[in-house]
């Protein structure tokens, strides 16, 4: 088998030709955007707006926002359920995005990954395969990163990573960053809400100050953590129409299902709570799978979430019109 050509490492000049708002979603292994699920027109507002315009400066674009999804299908994100899509924020950003051709990538998973989005090369090359690989879980400084690159052009950068195996010293992805965060050694990975949390206040300082140009990315790893237990107002109430479009189907054949599904309105957290407690150690069955997948859209909810907390921080700092979005997985 032939080695597959490495991606070539991005820069601040292949900016140029973005104008306006523009989500790009790039169909790296795990994130193929394939468009067949399409929700019906004037369902979701575009986030941003703006088309990608040929010839135009790369000084059109103020910020740059790279949202990396680990363990993200295309499908977990293109299937709006209902009447109203089903994960709000990203279907606007799809609403208004120009999709990539085809990106393939050797390295699919942790550190090595995440390496691979930051250099555009192979493991080979940026010298960094997974943790379990002693001595090759180090970026090589003699490689360019992408922040880096950014920071060297002016441009203020922020990375939020949910995993310690992606943290500072592990992988070296902290070079070339001026504000940095994922957890410490030890510390359980965080959801969405929590990667966010680390960077905002840095993040709304960055984008109110006038004439910063600002590079962010953060990773949403919530797919790949133990599912909690335990749900608060706001999430449950995103959840509940993806978690009654899953389990309703069983409602007839089980009482508890039945009563859950009726309480999802009025008291969602604790009609997720009840569902979780009742198929906490429920494995095989098809009413198994269905709350299993439920739980995948729980976590996705989460995700969409924390990605309208972004948006409107772009949009309440002006940011949105002359920002770029790259979504890949």
């Amino acid at each position: 088998m032939s080695r597959p050509t490495p991606l070539r490492p991005l820069d601040v000049a292949q900016l140029g030709g973005l104008h306006r708002f523009i989500a790009l979603l790039a169909s790296l292994p795990c994130l193929l955007a394939c468009g067949s699920s399409e929700p019906e027109a004037g369902a979701v507002t575009p986030f941003g707006g703006g088309p990608l315009a040929e010839g135009l400066s790369d000084k059109d674009v103020s910020t740059v926002l790279i949202l990396a999804l680990d363990g993200v299908r295309a499908s977990d994100i293109e299937r709006p359920l209902g009447e109203l899509p089903a994960l709000p924020h990203f279907d606007a950003l799809r609403e208004s995005s120009v999709q990539a051709p085809d990106i393939f990538c050797a390295m699919t998973s942790g550190n090595g990954a995440m390496a691979t989005l930051l250099t555009g090369l192979h493991g080979r090359e940026h010298g960094v395969l997974s943790v379990r690989d002693l001595g090759r879980t180090g970026l090589d400084v003699r490689v360019p990163a992408l922040p880096a690159s950014f920071r060297s052009s002016g441009w203020r950068t922020i990375m939020s990573l949910p995993e310690a195996r992606l943290g500072r010293g592990v992988g070296g992805f902290e070079r070339g960053v001026d504000t940095f965060a994922s957890p410490r050694p030890g510390e359980p990975a965080w959801t969405a809400g929590g990667v966010l949390n680390a960077v905002e206040s840095d993040l709304e300082t960055a984008l109110r100050k006038e004439g910063q140009r600002v590079v962010c990315l953060v990773s949403f790893g919530d797919l790949l953590q133990p599912r909690s237990g335990s749900f608060d107002t706001e999430e449950a109430r995103l959840a509940a129409p993806l978690v009654r479009a899953r389990m309703a189907p069983f409602a007839s054949k089980k009482a508890e299902v039945a009563s859950a599904l009726e309480r999802l309105a009025d008291e969602p957290s604790k009609a997720l709570d009840d569902l979780s407690k009742l198929f906490a150690r429920s494995r095989g069955s098809a009413l198994a799978k269905a709350w299993h997948a439920a739980g995948a859209d729980i976590q996705l909810a989460r995700m969409d979430r924390a990605l309208g907390r972004i948006t409107a921080l772009l949009e309440s700092t002006g940011r949105a019109p002359s920002t770029a979005v790259v979504v890949c997985g």
